[in-house]
C-alpha cells in the first residue's frame, strides 16, 4: 500500500510541475492511435489524447480467443487486458520527445484444457502498475516510442485439476519494466 501512496505522489508532481519544453511539435495533432506491447502500462492497441500541451493520457486493450479441438482433447484460451498511461513531458523539440509515464493495466487469462476425460483450468488475475521514461519520435504522422521503467505486478492465479476443488497461487514481483510502440498521429 506504501508503495502505491508514494507512486500517485511522484505522479501528481510530475504532473503539475511546469514542463522543460519550449518548442512547439511540428504536428499540432491531440490523437494517436496504434499498436503497443508494454509490461508497463498494457498491451494492444492504443489511442492517445493530448489533454494539455504536455500532459497526454494513453488508453489500451487487447483481447484474444484461441480454440482448438482434435479427437480427444479441447483447448480453449481466453484473455483481455486493459490497460492505461498518464504522460508528462520533460523536453520537446519539434519531431522528438522525452516523457514520465505512469501506468497500469488488469490482466484476464482463462486456460482451459480437456485431455481424455482429465480437465484442468487455469484463470490468471494480475495487476500491474509502474513508472518509467520514454522517447518518442515522429516522422510526418508515424509515431515510435521506447519505454524503460520500474514496475510491480501480482498475479492471482487460481488452478483447477479434475473439477477438484482450486487452489490458488499468489506472485508478487518488483522488476524492470520496457515497452515499445507504433502509432500514427489523426
Amino acid at each position: 500500500m506504501r508503495t502505491y501512496l508514494i507512486l500517485i505522489m511522484l505522479l501528481v508532481q510530475y504532473v503539475t510541475l511546469p514542463a522543460f519544453s519550449q518548442i512547439e511539435p511540428s504536428d499540432s495533432s491531440t490523437i494517436t492511435v496504434g499498436l503497443k506491447v508494454s509490461n508497463i502500462s498494457g498491451y494492444g492497441f492504443y489511442c492517445t489524447k493530448k489533454i494539455t500541451q504536455n500532459v497526454s493520457i494513453q488508453a489500451m486493450g487487447l483481447m484474444y480467443y484461441y480454440y482448438n479441438r482434435d479427437k480427444n482433447d479441447i483447448h480453449k484460451i481466453y484473455n483481455y487486458d486493459i490497460g492505461l498511461e498518464i504522460q508528462r513531458t520533460i523536453y520537446r523539440i519539434p519531431d522528438f520527445r522525452i516523457f514520465i509515464l505512469a501506468g497500469s493495466y488488469y490482466y484476464y487469462d482463462n486456460d482451459n484444457n480437456v485431455e481424455n476425460s482429465n480437465s484442468f483450468l487455469k484463470v490468471n488475475n494480475s495487476f500491474n502498475i509502474g513508472i518509467g521514461l520514454s522517447l518518442e519520435y515522429t516522422f510526418k504522422r508515424l509515431v515510435i516510442s521506447v519505454d524503460l521503467g520500474y514496475k510491480f505486478f501480482e498475479d492471482r492465479i487460481k488452478v483447477t485439476e479434475n473439477e477438484q476443488t482450486p487452489y490458488p497461487e499468489l506472485h508478487r514481483v518488483t522488476k524492470i519494466g520496457s515497452g515499445f510502440g507504433i502509432g500514427f498521429r489523426l
